[in-house]
């Protein structure tokens, strides 16, 4: 079974966004490819930031 870096909870900053904004992560995903199918488990996130009082989220690799 492969670890994970990341736990429901975590706080976490995308690398090379203008804004270095901090996310919290909610939860692993299966990202669905349409020609490929599901991917792997363990390398998408579900994240959560807030930004002028609205609640945003996001999938990030």
């Amino acid at each position: 079974m492969m670890s994970r870096k990341f736990k429901p909870g975590d706080w976490v900053k995308v690398k090379g966004t203008p804004n270095n904004q901090k996310m919290e992560v909610l939860k692993y995903i299966v990202k669905k490819d349409p020609f490929c199918g599901p991917t792997n488990n363990h390398s998408y996130l579900e994240c959560v930031w807030y930004q002028n009082g609205a609640r945003l989220s996001g999938i990030y690799h």
